[in-house]
C-alpha cells in the first residue's frame, strides 16, 4: 500500500456540516511535510485560503496509489494568518510512520554524553522533528543518550534536546530525540515545514515564469 509522502498531491473534501457561507467544499493541496499522523499541506490555488474554516473535523483527504484511490479521514486546522494547514488522521493509516520528513541542513552543533562535562562540536547533515544526523568526532555507541544543541538561527537560542544514538557510521551519528522533547520536535518540525513550503513556492514561481 502506498503511503502518503511529502510533495504528493491530494484532494481535500470538506464535510457538509463544516461548510460556511461562501466557503469551499473541495480543494487541491500538496503535502509539505509529515510528522507522525499529521501532514502539513500547501494550497494549490492560494485563493482557496480565505475560504477554508479554521477547524474542519471529519474532512476527507484522497490521493492516488498503485492499487487505487486512498481516502483518509481526519481534522484540518487552518491558521489564517500564515496560511498553514495541518491535516491529522486519528489512527495514522496512510501516513509514513517510519520517520518524519527530513531536510538537508548544515547547522553547527554541540554534542556530549549525559552526565559528562565534555562537549564536542559537529555539523548536522539532515534534521527532522524526530532527530538529526550529524558529523562529529564524538565516540558513541548505539543506545547512548546524548545532549545536543543545534544552532539553527544565529539570532535565536539553540534547539536543545536529549537524543539517543540509533546508528553509528565512521564520523557520523544518527540520533533520535526522546519522546518527551516536545519543544525541540516542534521547533525542528517548523523548520522542515517552512523549508519545504518555501521550496514549493519557488518552484511554483519558476513554472509561472516558464509558462509566461
Amino acid at each position: 500500500m502506498n503511503r502518503l509522502s511529502e510533495f504528493d498531491f491530494v484532494t481535500v473534501n470538506v464535510p457538509f456540516e463544516a461548510r460556511e457561507a461562501r466557503t469551499l467544499d473541495v480543494f487541491d493541496a500538496q503535502v509539505v511535510a509529515i510528522v507522525g499522523a499529521t501532514a502539513a499541506l500547501e494550497f494549490v490555488d492560494l485563493a482557496d485560503q480565505a475560504r477554508l474554516p479554521a477547524v474542519v473535523r471529519g474532512s476527507l483527504v484522497t490521493y492516488p496509489t498503485d492499487s487505487g484511490l486512498m481516502a483518509l479521514k481526519g481534522t484540518l486546522v487552518h491558521r489564517r494568518d500564515t496560511g498553514d494547514v495541518r491535516f491529522t488522521v486519528a489512527d495514522g493509516i496512510g501516513l509514513n510512520r517510519r520517520s518524519a520528513t527530513r531536510i538537508k541542513a548544515d547547522y553547527r552543533m554541540r554534542i556530549g554524553h549525559m552526565n559528562s562535562t565534555e562537549v564536542v562540536t559537529g555539523r548536522s547533515v539532515d534534521v527532522s522533528a524526530d532527530g538529526v544526523l550529524a558529523t562529529t568526532p564524538l565516540r558513541a555507541n548505539v543506545g547512548d543518550d546524548l545532549h545536543v544543541s543545534i544552532d539553527v538561527d544565529p539570532d535565536a537560542p539553540p534547539v536543545k534536546a536529549v537524543a539517543r544514538v540509533v546508528r553509528v557510521t565512521p564520523g557520523e551519528l544518527a540520533m533520535q530525540f526522546d519522546l518527551d522533547e516536545r519543544t525541540a520536535r516542534a521547533q525542528l518540525g517548523r523548520i522542515v515545514v517552512d523549508h519545504n513550503r518555501e521550496f514549493l513556492r519557488r518552484r511554483r514561481e519558476a513554472l509561472q515564469l516558464v509558462e509566461f
